[in-house]
């Protein structure tokens, strides 16, 4: 063979192998194209099947946020109901004078409910005093000197002793006049009196009844001081401690 030159079987040869790496090559082709649909295909159905379950999760959050908007009025409205069961007291004490014990009965508009003496607070006592009397009172509140003060509250200085405990182991408490009738009153019987008001500060009987039941409507005696006291009655005060009760203090 010259220098330059093939043997007509080579080149067939070659033709034939050019021709299968074509074929090769078409076919390759042909499955890229294939698969590149394949994964448009799979690409629009993850789109629509991404909105379908979107679309699914927006319904489903709507009826929920809807059913939990529902759930919260009635909530609302059974907690107002329960609310309405339950009364509560402005202040720490003990309930007297229940009104109503039957489950389900109806209370009037303004109706008393209960009573609540109070435990940690000012206990209020309203007197009565004999007409006889009122002068000396209203007399002794124009003397500055007679005059005492705690806290918000200024007048006359009182000792109260409450009837139902021992006198020899609480002895008496410190009272405030804070309120004089203007007029005389009468009770059923017809009798006349002044009717006074008299403030037991916190601070003269905290920690004093801690232990003890006190209720409304409970009896007390007052005794109102009109004059100050000199050293010789206060000297005085443990021998007539037994017959305060008898005395009222001047």
């Amino acid at each position: 063979m010259d220098a330059g030159y093939i043997s007509k079987p080579y080149l067939l040869n070659l033709e034939r192998l050019h021709a299968n790496a074509e074929g090769k090559l078409g076919h390759i082709r042909a499955t890229i194209a294939s698969t590149e649909q394949k994964i448009g295909e799979n690409r629009l159905e993850i789109i629509n099947i991404t909105n379908t379950v979107m679309d699914r999760a927006n319904a489903e959050l709507k009826e929920t946020a809807s059913t939990i908007t529902d759930l919260r009025e009635r909530l609302r409205a059974a907690e107002d109901v329960l609310e309405r069961t339950v009364i509560r007291s402005p202040q720490h004490g003990i309930v007297t004078g229940l009104k109503y014990h039957t489950e389900g009965g109806v209370i009037p508009p303004g109706g008393v409910i209960m009573e609540v003496v109070p435990i940690d607070d000012d206990f209020i006592i309203d007197a009565k005093i004999s007409i006889r009397n009122i002068e000396e009172i209203l007399s002794a509140q124009t003397v500055e000197e007679n005059l005492v003060t705690s806290g918000e509250y200024r007048g006359l200085k009182a000792k109260v002793r409450l009837s139902a405990f021992n006198i020899r182991k609480f002895g008496l408490v410190n009272g405030i006049v804070t309120q004089v009738s203007a007029d005389a009153l009468a009770d059923p019987h017809g009798m006349r009196y002044y009717s006074l008001r008299v403030v037991i500060p916190k601070s003269s009987h905290s920690g004093r009844f801690k232990n003890l039941k006190l209720y409304h409507g409970m009896p007390a005696e007052v005794f109102v001081v009109t004059r100050s006291r000199t050293l010789l009655e206060y000297l005085l005060t443990p021998i007539t401690s037994t017959f305060e009760k008898a005395f009222k203090e001047r």
